[in-house]
């Protein structure tokens, strides 16, 4: 098994903490219980951190923008091969949960970030927040908390990731656990 980087995408701060932007901390969060894993600070890496021999956790601490700095300093520290980022997706219905690799950014400042400082053929866990009501704000609606408590798209990311963990076969994982959500 190839040695594998988990990152999750938000802000840092509980101001932020049930923003729609931070599904991707919420997962990890959910994640790190499962496993048992605790996340500690490392200033050098820029974020908050969770390990075993096999696999590391992580939360940028530069704010969403910045996310990619973060990211490759943890990829290159660690070693790694595989890169899985859990991130916030408008273009899905809230709740719907796609995998893929590589592709665009689609405006998402995180992984244009990503895009940016580890190119973009890794592996994204898109966890559908849907879109702002016509003519409504989307920094404002990423950034607001989401309506309903999200703990099922949540746990089903989480078994998505413990399953991927396991195989480390994104088909598999785009044929087990792909949910449609709303539209």
């Amino acid at each position: 098994m190839q040695k594998l980087l988990i990152a999750g995408l938000g802000n840092p701060g509980p101001q932020y903490h049930y923003n729609r932007h931070n599904i991707g901390f919420l997962v990890l969060d959910a994640l790190a219980s499962k496993l048992d894993l605790s996340f500690k600070e490392s200033k050098s890496l820029k974020s908050l951190v969770a390990s075993s021999p096999s696999l590391i956790l992580c939360k940028p601490l530069t704010f969403m923008n910045l996310s990619g700095e973060a990211i490759l300093r943890c990829k290159d520290y660690y070693k790694i091969e595989t890169l899985l980022v859990v991130h916030d997706e408008l273009e899905i219905g809230i709740g719907a949960l796609r995998f893929k690799r590589g592709g665009g950014h689609g405006g998402h400042n995180g992984l244009k970030s990503i895009d940016q400082h580890c190119g973009n053929n890794y592996i994204r866990a898109r966890c559908g927040i849907g879109r702002p009501r016509e003519g409504g704000d989307v920094a404002k609606y990423v950034l607001s908390d989401f309506d309903a408590n999200p703990k099922d798209l949540i746990e089903q990311c989480t078994q998505a990731l413990l399953d991927f963990i396991n195989h480390q076969n994104l088909q598999m994982m785009q044929n087990a656990f792909t949910l449609k959500g709303e539209k």
